[in-house]
C-alpha cells in the first residue's frame, strides 16, 4: 500500500508538469546575439566633461539587458505576432527581454514606429505601435535598450490581473472595491488638456497601471512596467527636475536634445516644454511652447535664457508640429514640420558666437508643398540668410527687414501703397529690387488705367529664394467703387485682384525665360491635358490646343485679353503653368493648372528635399 500512495504521488506530480508545459504560450523571442545591450547609466544629471577620461564607462557604471532578464523567462519558439488574447508572466516576461532591435524585426504593415508622450509623461519617448493595441516604449537610447513601459488594451487579458479578480468592463471604482489599499490617481495630458486617472497595481515583478477617462468609466489602456529601475521614470525626473529649478515659467518638457554649444568640455542641453498655465502665455496662444537652453559647467547647468514660440504647438489641422532639433559643433538646427493638405517646413540654423557668447540666428529655410499632389510639383523654398545679430532669444522676424520702406501713392480717387527695399547689398540683390520695381510699377499703371475711386496695396512673396534663382509673385488687391453699379454709403463696391510672377536667374542677372526651355506646343499640350480633365470645356470659348496656343503666345508678347491669361513660375523642381479663363458669360474666371518638369542647371535642392523629405516622410 505504501508503494501504491507513492506511485500515485508521483503520476499526480508528472501530470502537472506536463499541464504546465502545455499551457506555455508559445511565442519567440528573436533575440539576436551581437546586439548591443548597454543601458544608461543611472546617475542623476549633472554636468558631462567631453574629455577622454570622463568618457570611459566601468561596467559597474552600466546595466546591460541581461542584468535586467527575468530568470523565469523561458525562450519560446514563435514570433509574438499575432498576440495571444491573453498574457501571461511568462509571455510578459519574455516581452520585457527583448530589445529595441528584436521588436523592429517582428513588425508588420501595421507597424508605426516614431516618438510621442505617452501616459503620466509629456515628453516625448521613442515607441513601437502595433495594430493601434499594443505598443513598447524605450528610453532615448532605445536602440541599446528593453522597454521601459508595455502598453496593451483592453482587447488582451492579463493573467495576473484576473487572478485578482480584474476582468473587462470594469471601472477604476470597480477596481477599487476589489482592493481598498489602492488609490485612483491623475495625471495632465498634453494634447488633450485634460486630467486622466489611473490605479496602480503592484503584482510580482510588475507594476500594472490601469487607465481610464473617469473614474466611473470603463479601464481602457494598461501600462506594464518592472518595479524597481526604469529608465523612463528616471530619464524624466532629471528633465523635469532640470525645468522646475531653472525655468520661470509652470511648464512641462515635452522633448529635449544634448551637445556642445560653446565648444567647451561640457555638455549643454535645450529643452522645449509647454506651458501649463495660461495665465503666464504673453503670446496668449493655446497650449504654446517654450524653449530653454542650459549651458553645461563644472557646477552643473547655467541657464542661457529661455524663448516662447520658438517653436510652434500647432500648425492647422496636422496638429502640434515634428520637431526635430539638432546640435552640432556649434550649430543649432530647429526643423518643424507640419500643415495639412499645404504641409511646411522650417529650418531654423542658430550658430555660437564665442566672441560675444551668442547663440545668433544664421539662416532660415522655408519650404512647402501641396500633400495631395506628388511633391516635386509644387515644392518651394524661399531661404534667408541674416546678417543682423539676432539672438535666438530675440523677437526674430520670418524676413530680413534690412532698410524696408513703406511707399504710399496718392493720385486723384485711388491711393496704393507697398513695401520697398531702399538699399542693396549687393548686385544680385539691386538687380532683384529692380526688376520687382518694374513689374509694380506695370501693376501701378493698371491701376491708373482703372480711372476708379479706391484703395489698393501690392505686396511681393518670394516664392523661390537661393544662391541661384529667386521667383516672386506679385499680388495686387483692394476695394474700389464701380459706378455702373449701386454705390453704398462708406464703403467700396467691388474687389480688385490681379497677380503676376518674376523669375530671376542669379548666376547670369537676368530674367528667366520659359521659352528658354520649353516651346509653346509642349506649354499649350499640357494646359489643354489640364484643361480637358475637368470636363465641360464647352463652358469657355478656349475649347481646344490651338486656342491655347493663341492666349501662351499673347501673355508671352504682352498683347492680353482681361479674361484669358497664361502665366508662369518656377518651382523649386518644375515650373508651374496657369491658364486663367472666363467661365460662360460671367465675371468669374477659372484657373488651370499643370507643371513641366526643370531641366536647367539652377536647380538648388532644399535641405529639406534632400534630408528631410526623403528620410522621413517619402
Amino acid at each position: 500500500m505504501k508503494y501504491k500512495f507513492k506511485i500515485i504521488v508521483l503520476l499526480v506530480l508528472l501530470i502537472n508538469v506536463l499541464i504546465s508545459c502545455a499551457s506555455t504560450d508559445p511565442v519567440e523571442i528573436n533575440q539576436s546575439e551581437n546586439i548591443n545591450k548597454n543601458l544608461e547609466s543611472n546617475n542623476p544629471i549633472q554636468y558631462v566633461e567631453l574629455n577622454s577620461e570622463d568618457k570611459e564607462q566601468t561596467s559597474q557604471d552600466r546595466t546591460t539587458i541581461e542584468d535586467i532578464t527575468h530568470e523565469t523567462s523561458e525562450k519560446i519558439d514563435e514570433v509574438p505576432i499575432p498576440f495571444p488574447s491573453m498574457f501571461t508572466t511568462n509571455y510578459i516576461n519574455n516581452l520585457f527581454d527583448m530589445s529595441y532591435e528584436d521588436y523592429e524585426v517582428i513588425k508588420d504593415d501595421n507597424t508605426r514606429i516614431y516618438s510621442e508622450s505617452f501616459y503620466k509623461y509629456t515628453t516625448q519617448y521613442p515607441m513601437i505601435y502595433f495594430d493601434y493595441n499594443f505598443a513598447v516604449y524605450f528610453d532615448e537610447d532605445a536602440v541599446n535598450t528593453s522597454p521601459s513601459y508595455i502598453m496593451v488594451t483592453s482587447k488582451y487579458e492579463i493573467e495576473a490581473l484576473r487572478e485578482i479578480g480584474f476582468n473587462h468592463g470594469m471601472s477604476l471604482n470597480d477596481v477599487l472595491e476589489l482592493d481598498d489599499s489602492f488609490a485612483i490617481k491623475q495625471y495632465w495630458t498634453e494634447f488633450e488638456d485634460y486630467n486622466r486617472f489611473y490605479i496602480e497595481v503592484e503584482i510580482d515583478d510588475y507594476v500594472y497601471s490601469l487607465n481610464s477617462n473617469g473614474i466611473d468609466e470603463e479601464v481602457w489602456s494598461i501600462y506594464i512596467s518592472s518595479i524597481g529601475w526604469n529608465f523612463i521614470e528616471n530619464d524624466y525626473k532629471q528633465i523635469d527636475d532640470l525645468v522646475t529649478s531653472h525655468s520661470d515659467i509652470n511648464c512641462a518638457p515635452i522633448f529635449y536634445t544634448k551637445g556642445n554649444l560653446n565648444n567647451d568640455n561640457f555638455e549643454d542641453i535645450i529643452i522645449t516644454s509647454v506651458i501649463e498655465d495660461s495665465s503666464q502665455n504673453e503670446f496668449d496662444s493655446y497650449n504654446q511652447r517654450v524653449t530653454m537652453i542650459l549651458l553645461g559647467n563644472s557646477n552643473g547647468y547655467i541657464k542661457y535664457g529661455e524663448v516662447i514660440g520658438l517653436i510652434d504647438s500647432n500648425t492647422g489641422a496636422f496638429g502640434p508640429p515634428i520637431v526635430s532639433v539638432e546640435i552640432d559643433d556649434g550649430l543649432v538646427s530647429i526643423n518643424q514640420y507640419g500643415g495639412s493638405a499645404w504641409r511646411n517646413n522650417i529650418l531654423s540654423q542658430y550658430r555660437y558666437d564665442e566672441l560675444d557668447e551668442k547663440l545668433y540666428l544664421d539662416s532660415v529655410e522655408f519650404s512647402s508643398y501641396h500633400n495631395v499632389r506628388p511633391v516635386q510639383d509644387t515644392l518651394t523654398t524661399n531661404t534667408i540668410k541674416y546678417e543682423k545679430d539676432y539672438d535666438i532669444l530675440d523677437n526674430i522676424p520670418s524676413y530680413d527687414d534690412h532698410a524696408i520702406d513703406t511707399i504710399m501713392i496718392a493720385e486723384n480717387k485711388f491711393t496704393i501703397s507697398y513695401e520697398e527695399q531702399v538699399q542693396s547689398r549687393n548686385a544680385e540683390e539691386a538687380f532683384v529690387n529692380e526688376t520687382i520695381g518694374k513689374y509694380k510699377n506695370q501693376l501701378i499703371d493698371q491701376i491708373r488705367n482703372m480711372n476708379v475711386e479706391g484703395e489698393f496695396e501690392i505686396n511681393a512673396y518670394n516664392q523661390i529664394k537661393n544662391d541661384k534663382v529667386v521667383s516672386c509673385s506679385i499680388y495686387v488687391s483692394g476695394h474700389y467703387n464701380d459706378y455702373s453699379k449701386d454705390i453704398m454709403a462708406n464703403e467700396y463696391n467691388s474687389y480688385y485682384h490681379d497677380k503676376l510672377y518674376v523669375n530671376i536667374d542669379l548666376d547670369n542677372l537676368k530674367e528667366l525665360e520659359i521659352l528658354d526651355y520649353y516651346s509653346v506646343e509642349e506649354i499649350a499640350q499640357a494646359l489643354y491635358e489640364s484643361h480637358t480633365e475637368f470636363g465641360n470645356i464647352e463652358a469657355y470659348s478656349i475649347k481646344t490646343k490651338e486656342d491655347i496656343i493663341r492666349v501662351v503666345e499673347n501673355s508671352l508678347n504682352g498683347s492680353v485679353k482681361n479674361e484669358y491669361k497664361f502665366d508662369y513660375s518656377f518651382k523649386d523642381l518644375t515650373m508651374q503653368l496657369s491658364l486663367f479663363l472666363k467661365y460662360e458669360d460671367t465675371d468669374i474666371i477659372h484657373e488651370r493648372e499643370s507643371v513641366l518638369i526643370r531641366t536647367d542647371d539652377l536647380i538648388v535642392e532644399s535641405e529639406f528635399y534632400k534630408d528631410w523629405f526623403n528620410s522621413t516622410f517619402q
